[in-house]
């Protein structure tokens, strides 16, 4: 009796969804997305976001959130329009509310700007990105500052406009400095960056070999010798050598290295947080 008490229950909220069904829909898509199961967190997150369009006003917050997490979650599944139209909604519906979450409407702004950068459309990406660090230098919040200006400058670098870049990543790379410590990986992040935008300008080999070795050192410390972020770096460390032209030091830096470096299988360059 139990179990058919149960399955009513749940045909029930099936036939005629409530909002705490919606709500939990949400939680659970949350939880796919994160076990990487994209396609199953699709199925619920339409689903819970078309129960809150139903059931309430446009701009509530509920329906905004939920635009948002679709809006990342079809970015992931590479459906680039369909995510620009979520998190566009979200924005234009946030914008009208009159306690519009600043925090949310930053997020947003940020998301859709490393949509276009994915994309390759850098003027709409700055311009994104730009309304997430006013809105985040309203706030006063340093930590979501720095990833807006560490995002910012990473754009700015993509295009070789290594000026902007460095007047950005310089800023972040102080914010993470004060807020995380010298050795947390963003702080990495922003050295390794800082890196190749010294090589781009300057060219004062001497500073961005130290910032690219700080980088590694910093990663060392955070991630360890084994791990592939720090692989990764080595190998940007052995590729900066092999660009100068200097030849030894790179034969001796993969000889210290040479079995943490086999762990990496690309040239990426690690770039920035997205949050």
């Amino acid at each position: 009796i139990r179990r058919q008490r149960q399955m009513c229950i749940r045909d029930r909220a099936i036939v005629n969804p409530s909002l705490s069904d919606a709500r939990f829909m949400h939680t659970i898509g949350t939880i796919y997305t994160r076990m990487d199961k994209l396609e199953d967190a699709q199925v619920v997150i339409e689903k819970s976001l078309q129960i809150k369009q139903n059931a309430l006003v446009e701009n509530d917050l509920e329906v905004i959130v939920g635009s948002i997490q679709l809006g990342l979650l079809y970015k992931k599944l590479a459906l680039y329009k369909k995510s620009e139209e979520q998190l566009l909604t979200a924005i234009v519906a946030m914008q009208k509310h009159q306690d519009s979450d600043l925090s949310q409407l930053a997020y947003a702004h940020n998301h859709l700007g490393n949509l276009y950068k994915k994309i390759h459309v850098y003027d709409k990406a700055i311009a994104q990105h730009l309304a997430a660090t006013a809105l985040r230098e309203e706030l006063g919040d340093k930590k979501l500052l720095a990833d807006s200006y560490n995002n910012l400058g990473v754009i700015y670098l993509l295009q070789l406009k290594y000026k902007e870049a460095g007047q950005y990543i310089n800023n972040a790379l102080v914010l993470y400095e004060t807020q995380y410590g010298e050795f947390h990986p963003f702080v990495g992040i922003a050295k390794s960056n800082m890196s190749r935008i010294v090589e781009g300008t300057t060219y004062d080999f001497v500073q961005a070999e130290k910032y690219l070795l700080e980088a590694l050192g910093v990663f060392k410390k955070a991630y360890g010798t084994d791990h592939y972020n720090t692989a990764t770096l080595q190998v940007n460390v052995m590729s900066f050598y092999n660009r100068r032209m200097e030849y030894k030091k790179a034969l001796d830096f993969y000889n210290e290295n040479s079995e943490t470096m086999i762990a990496s299988l690309s040239l990426i360059h690690i770039s920035e947080p997205t949050r």
